[in-house]
């Protein structure tokens, strides 16, 4: 089957209007037989790589969505990368682990395709010029615990409370002494690991950091290779405009 391609226009759906220039000999779908996987790999192996080129989107059983070719280092091998998200501190991570193969694939009966219009996208990391400091860190536990004691040798709690989350401010070292009766003292411990004492920015005299945010751009492949990237936006589609010769 001859490969086919087409133009693609960003649309802005809000006032109705085009706002970029066509973008002709765009990759349609390409074929991909003869599929060859090995689990935790992102190297993939095809009966051929003819059509094929970087940025381009890979839609193959058993590799994670969002995959795209990375390289392509022999005329029946494509080296894969995706991204994945930290949920927790909402940073993006590009590499080749996140478009490992999830399954052995031996037989090469299964297959797929790539596109050159990569809807999924690249997301890299962009500054505008902003920068932050840190000057406050929470530091774990503001402290171990604190409770009443019996007078006894065995200094056993009778209120124990647990460690809070705070915030300890403190120039450049802490000393944590136990509180408690004679016979108290000796048997109540603090761990070493309940404080962490952090140096504010100001402080330690380190320049301010550059502020950077995560950046997605639908990715664009021609015929010759040539790749477009436009940034996505809630208002901007891409949208296939016809059919390029």
């Amino acid at each position: 089957m001859p490969i086919t391609y087409s133009t693609y226009r960003a649309y802005d759906q809000e006032n109705g209007a085009y706002v970029s220039p066509p973008m002709p000999d765009i990759v349609d779908a390409v074929p991909l037989a003869g599929l060859r996987l090995t689990l935790n790999s992102n190297i993939i192996t095809v009966t051929s790589t003819e059509g094929l080129f970087p940025g381009m989107a890979l839609f193959l059983p058993h590799v994670p969505q969002g995959a795209y070719i990375h390289a392509i280092p022999s005329l029946t091998q494509i080296v894969a990368y995706g991204f994945s998200l930290n949920a927790t501190t909402g940073e993006f991570t590009v590499s080749a682990a996140a478009a490992n193969a999830t399954l052995d694939v031996t037989t090469g009966d299964l297959g797929g395709h790539a596109r050159g219009f990569n809807e999924f996208g690249i997301p890299t990391p962009q500054s505008n010029g902003g920068t932050y400091s840190h000057e406050h860190f929470n530091t774990g536990a503001g402290w171990s615990g604190i409770g009443d004691f019996y007078n006894g040798s065995t200094g056993t709690a009778i209120v124990a409370v647990a460690g809070q989350a705070g915030i300890v401010v403190v120039p450049d070292q802490l000393t944590v002494s136990p509180v408690g009766t004679t016979g108290a003292q000796s048997t109540v411990a603090v761990a070493a690991t309940t404080m962490k004492p952090q140096v504010a920015d100001s402080i330690a005299k380190v320049p301010p950091r550059t502020l950077t945010r995560w950046v997605h751009e639908y990715v664009l492949v021609s015929r010759t290779g040539a790749v477009s990237r436009v940034r996505k936006s809630p208002n901007v589609q891409l949208v296939r405009t016809g059919a390029s010769a």
